[in-house]
C-alpha cells in the first residue's frame, strides 16, 4: 500500500474513533463532568505571582499556543455535548432566575470582544483571565451543571461525590498541616517571612471545606435521629475537621466568610430546633474564635507595636509602622484602580485593559496593573459599573431562589440545597479583598455554588417530556410556598387534555 493509501486509512480510522467518542460522551456525559469535577476539587491552582495566573499548571495556557487554558476548552467541549444532548432529547432547560444576569453578562463581554477585534487587541489578552472570560465560564459551568445533572439519582451521586472528595482533601491538609509544614503555597512564608503555618493558600478550597462543614452542621441538626451512630461520628469529624481547615488558613477574608456561612446556617435551621442550634454554634463560634485569636496573634504579632490591639494587629494594613511591603502597597493599588474606574464607570477599560499606578512590589511583567487585590474591583475595573451590577445579580440570584423554593424541596435533600448559599456566603468576602476573579478554579467552583440550589430544584422536582410537557410525581406532605407555575410551563400528562 502507498503512503498516501497509509494516510487515507489512518485519517479514516481516527475520523471513525472521533465520531464514535463524541457519539459515547453525548449518550454518558456524566464521566466527562465528574473527572472535570475531580480536578476542581483536588488540583490546586499556583497564583505565580500574577493575581492567579499559573502557566506551570494545569489550569495555565501552557507555552501559549491557545488563547485559553487546556482546562477551559475541556469546559466549552462538555458545554457543547450537554447543548447537543439535549437538542437530541428535546428537553429545554426551566428559565431560572439567574440565566437573565448569563445572558446580559455575556452580551457585555460579546461587545468587549467585538472592540477589541475593532482596536486590534490580541485574542490572548482579550481573553486572559485578568478579564471577564472568568465570569462568562462561570454561565458555561453552570449550564453544563444544570444540563447533566436532572434526576434524583444525578443527585444523590453529586452529593455523594461532593462530600467524599472533600473529605479526602481535607484529611490530606490537615496532615500537611500537622507534620509536613502546611501548605507549600503560603504567601505568608514566601512572601512577608512570617513563621506560620496554614493548611490551605487557596480560596477554592477553603469555600468546599466551608459547604462542606456546612452540610455536616445540617445534617446532625436536622437529621440526627434518621442517622446511625456511625454517621453521626462521621459528621461530628469531618465538621470538626473542615471547619479546622478554614480557621488555621490564617486568612482574614476566610474567617469573615465563615461566619457569614454559620449565620446562613443558623437562618436555615427549623424554628423548633432553633434553641439547640444556637447553644451549639455559641460553643462552636467560642472555640474557633480562640483559635481565630491565637492564629491571628502568631500570624501578626511579630509586626504589631508594643501594647497594640488585636484589632490593631488584624488590621495592619493601613498601619504603616506594622504592615509588611505587601501590606502598604495594598491601599495604594486601591487608590490607583479607583482612580481609572471612576474615568471609565459605565463599561470599564475593556476586558485587556490595566489601570495607571506605579511602584506596587507585586505589580510586574507584562500583566502589570492588569488587576489588583478585589474581585469585585477587578470586574468594575474591566466591565464598569454595568458588568459589577450584573455579576452581583449573579451570586444574589440563587439567594433568592433558595429562599423562595425551599419547602418545595424535600428535607433530605436539603443540606447540599442550602450548601451552596453557604459557599457563596464564604466567599463574598474574598470576593471584595482578593483576585479571585483572575484563578480558574476559584472561579469554577463558585460556578458550582451558584449552581447547587438549582441542580437540587431540578432534580427533585418533575421531570420534562419531549414535547415539553411535565410528568405529574407524587404529592408532597406539604405544599410548596411558591409553586413552581412560575418556573415551568403547566401541562398534564401527554395525551390528556
Amino acid at each position: 500500500m502507498s503512503l498516501i493509501g497509509v494516510a487515507a486509512l489512518v485519517g479514516i480510522v481516527l475520523a471513525a474513533a472521533g465520531v464514535l467518542g463524541f457519539a459515547f460522551v453525548v449518550a454518558r456525559p456524566q464521566p466527562m463532568l465528574y473527572c472535570y469535577l475531580a480536578t476542581l476539587l483536588f488540583v490546586s491552582q499556583g497564583d505565580g505571582g500574577q493575581g492567579g495566573l499559573s502557566d506551570g499548571d494545569i489550569y495555565g495556557r501552557g507555552t501559549g499556543v491557545l488563547p485559553v487554558a487546556l482546562i477551559t476548552v475541556y469546559l466549552w467541549s462538555m458545554a457543547a455535548i450537554a447543548f447537543a444532548r439535549r437538542r437530541v432529547a428535546g428537553r429545554p432547560l426551566e428559565p431560572f432566575n439567574v440565566y437573565k444576569y448569563f445572558w446580559l453578562f455575556n452580551i457585555l463581554f460579546a461587545f468587549h470582544m467585538i472592540a477589541a477585534a475593532w482596536l486590534g487587541i490580541p485574542l490572548s489578552q482579550s481573553l486572559s483571565m485578568l478579564g471577564l472570560i472568568s465570569v462568562v465560564n462561570v454561565s458555561i459551568f453552570f449550564y453544563v451543571l444544570l444540563a447533566l445533572l436532572d434526576s434524583p439519582e444525578d443527585l444523590r451521586k453529586l452529593t455523594k461525590f461532593f462530600i467524599i472528595c472533600a473529605s479526602i482533601r481535607g484529611v490530606y491538609a490537615l496532615i500537611r498541616f500537622l507534620f509536613f509544614g502546611g501548605d507549600p503555597s503560603n504567601p505568608y512564608a514566601l512572601l512577608e517571612q512570617r513563621d506560620v503555618t496554614i493548611t490551605f493558600a487557596n480560596a477554592a478550597d477553603l469555600a468546599v471545606a466551608s459547604a462542606t462543614a456546612f452540610w455536616c452542621a445540617w445534617q446532625l441538626t436536622n437529621r440526627y435521629s434518621e442517622m446511625r451512630v456511625s454517621a453521626r461520628l462521621g459528621c461530628l469529624a469531618l465538621l470538626a475537621m473542615e471547619s479546622s481547615l478554614v480557621v488555621f488558613s490564617a486568612h482574614r477574608s476566610s474567617w469573615a466568610g465563615f461566619g457569614l456561612a454559620t449565620m446562613v446556617f443558623f437562618a436555615t435551621v427549623p424554628r423548633r430546633r432553633r434553641k439547640w442550634a444556637a447553644l451549639a454554634t455559641a460553643v462552636f463560634v467560642a472555640v474557633a474564635a480562640t483559635a481565630v485569636a491565637a492564629t491571628a496573634v502568631k500570624r501578626f504579632g511579630a509586626g504589631a507595636a508594643p501594647g497594640a490591639s488585636l484589632v490593631d494587629m488584624l488590621l495592619p494594613d493601613f498601619k504603616s509602622t506594622q504592615a509588611s511591603p505587601e501590606e502598604r502597597g495594598r491601599p495604594r493599588e486601591l487608590g490607583y484602580a479607583l482612580d481609572t474606574i471612576l474615568a471609565h464607570p459605565i463599561f470599564g477599560v475593556g476586558s485587556w485593559g490595566k489601570y495607571e499606578g506605579w511602584g506596587i512590589p507585586w505589580q510586574q511583567g507584562e500583566n502589570a496593573y492588569g488587576f489588583f487585590h478585589s474581585a469585585l474591583g477587578n470586574i468594575a475595573l474591566k466591565g464598569g459599573i454595568l458588568g459589577l451590577s450584573l455579576f452581583l445579580g449573579m451570586l444574589f440570584a440563587p439567594v433568592n431562589f433558595t429562599y423562595r423554593q425551599r419547602s418545595s424541596i424535600p428535607h433530605s435533600d436539603r443540606g447540599i440545597y442550602y450548601a451552596g448559599v453557604a459557599g457563596l456566603a464564604y466567599l463574598l468576602p474574598t470576593l471584595l479583598v482578593e483576585a479571585g476573579n483572575t484563578e480558574v478554579r476559584t472561579m469554577q467552583v463558585l460556578a458550582l455554588l451558584v449552581a447547587l440550589p438549582y441542580v437540587v430544584y431540578r432534580a427533585t422536582r418533575p421531570e420534562l417530556y419531549p414535547d415539553g410537557s411535565i410528568v405529574p410525581v407524587q404529592p408532597r406532605a406539604r405544599a410548596p410556598r411558591f409553586g413552581h407555575a412560575r418556573l415551568l410551563p403547566q401541562r398534564g400528562r401527554p395525551g390528556t387534555p
